[in-house]
Parts: structure tokens; C-alpha cells; sequence
């Protein structure tokens, strides 16, 4: 007495003839997938545009069509604010600079000494700027292992035979 049952979630199950309360096993393949397809074979997502090129088709679509700025940032789901936004992106080739004269001239100097040194020069940069601009330069030092050392004896071990 073998038939198919379809449960309220759209998960089909076996009947079988049980005893008890067991609950029938549910199949394993709900999905629909075949077995060796990789994800992206059988699903397709969306192309994912970026902001800047949202921004590029807003306006292209405000200059070919007389749209306001409110309707095409409504038609293409992006905010206003977005579409407006400028980014105020700074040039970092002083900061560069710098690094790299201290790095030359005092090479076991650390981050913390070279920011404390260059804002002693009268610079008022940010810590965190430096900071990322000297990572992304390369000037992270290796951290020397300690060196090992031998262990001292025990107080136990030389007293022993003593008394």
C-alpha cells in the first residue's frame, strides 16, 4: 500500500504500512536538484549592477526621457541620496611619502612611533588613516620570536641529598 501523500509544507512522503507513531520519511531530494549540478548551473541569480553604474543609468534615463530625478531613482530603486552622493576620496601620496622617508631613516621604528613622530612634526592626521595607509604600503614589521632561553633548575632537585 505504497502512495504518495503530499504534506501541507509541498513535502511528498511515502505512505507505508508502520506500525506505532513513527513519522514517514520525508525524501531527501526536495529541491529538485540533481545530484552532481553545482549551484550555479541549475540557479541563475540576477546580474548585480553597482551603485555607480545605477547612477550612470539614472542619468541617462533623466536625459533621454525628461523624467525628474524623484521618478527615475523611484523606477530604479536607488535612494536619492545615493544618486546625489559625491565621494570625497583624498589624495594619500603625502602620507605615503612620509612613511616611506621615516621607514628609510629609522627602520625599527613601529606604526606607534612614526604616527607620535609625525604628529610631533605638526600633522593632524587620524591614527586610523595612517594606520591603514602604512598596511597597505607593506611597512608591517615581522615580530621577532622570543628567544628561548634554558630553564633554571628546581630548589627541590639540588638539595636533595643534602640533611
Amino acid at each position: 500500500m505504497e502512495s504518495e501523500i503530499q504534506w501541507y509544507g509541498g513535502v511528498t512522503a511515502a505512505a507505508t504500512e508502520r506500525t506505532g507513531r513513527r513519522k514517514p520519511e520525508t525524501e531527501i531530494n526536495v529541491c529538485g536538484l540533481k545530484p552532481g549540478a553545482q549551484g550555479t548551473e541549475v540557479y541563475r541569480r540576477k546580474k548585480v549592477i553597482t551603485v555607480r553604474e545605477r547612477k550612470r543609468l539614472a542619468q541617462e534615463a533623466m536625459e533621454e526621457n525628461q523624467l525628474s530625478e524623484r521618478q527615475t531613482c523611484r523606477f530604479l530603486g536607488i535612494s536619492r541620496t545615493v544618486f546625489r552622493y559625491q565621494s570625497k576620496k583624498t589624495n594619500d601620496e603625502e602620507i605615503v611619502r612620509l612613511l616611506m622617508q621615516i621607514a628609510e631613516r629609522k627602520p625599527r621604528w613601529g606604526f606607534k612611533k612614526k604616527c607620535v613622530f609625525l604628529k610631533n612634526q605638526g600633522y593632524q592626521w587620524n591614527h586610523m588613516k595612517v594606520r591603514r595607509i602604512y598596511r597597505e604600503i607593506g611597512l608591517n614589521l615581522r615580530i621577532k620570536p622570543k628567544k628561548t632561553t634554558s630553564k633554571p633548575r628546581s630548589s627541590t632537585t639540588c638539595h636533595a641529598g643534602l640533611g
